[in-house]
C-alpha cells in the first residue's frame, strides 16, 4: 500500500492490486492553492458536503462515491463510517462529519475528514484498532487558539 497526500484532507491511497482510493477531495480556491487534483480512482470518501471535502468531479476516472456512516463495500474494500461533527457543539454551527476506516493490504486506515471534537468513547469503540491514521491537522489561528 502507498498513502500519498494531495493537499488540505486528501489523500490518495494505492492498494498492491492497483486500486485507488482518494479521500476528501478539495475545490482549488484562494485559500486552497494546493493545485488541482490531477489523480483518478476507483473510489471517493467523502467526510461531509463542504466544497473542500466533496469535489468528487475533480477526481479522474468513474469512482465510485462512499459518503456516510454504516458500512459500505467496494471494490472488495469496507468502508465503515462513523458519525461525528465538523465542531465541538455537536454541528451546530458547521454540520455533520463522517471518520471512515478501512482495510487496504492487511492494513486499517482510518481518516478523520474534518472531525472538530474530540471523539467520545463510543465513537472510539466503533472506529477500532487503526494501524494508519489519516489525521489532517491545519486552521485558522483563532481556530486554533480557542
Amino acid at each position: 500500500m502507498k498513502v500519498k497526500w494531495l493537499g488540505h484532507s486528501s489523500f490518495l491511497i494505492t492498494a498492491d492490486n492497483g486500486t485507488k482510493i482518494i479521500t476528501d477531495p478539495y475545490t482549488t480556491n484562494e485559500r486552497l492553492k494546493y493545485g488541482d487534483i490531477k489523480e483518478a480512482a476507483d473510489v471517493v470518501v467523502v467526510s461531509h458536503e463542504h466544497g473542500d471535502h466533496n469535489n468528487v468531479a475533480a477526481v479522474k476516472g468513474k469512482p465510485q462515491v462512499v459518503r456516510g456512516t454504516g458500512t459500505k463495500e467496494v471494490k472488495n474494500i469496507k468502508f465503515e463510517g462513523v458519525a461525528t461533527y465538523h465542531d465541538d457543539s455537536g454541528g451546530k454551527q458547521r454540520g455533520s462529519n463522517t471518520v471512515t476506516s478501512f482495510v487496504v493490504d492487511g492494513v486499517r486506515v482510518c481518516h478523520s475528514g474534518d472531525l472538530g471534537h474530540p471523539l467520545s468513547d463510543k465513537e472510539i469503540k466503533q472506529i477500532g484498532k487503526v494501524d494508519v491514521l489519516l489525521l489532517p491537522v491545519a486552521g485558522s489561528l483563532p481556530l486554533m487558539l480557542r
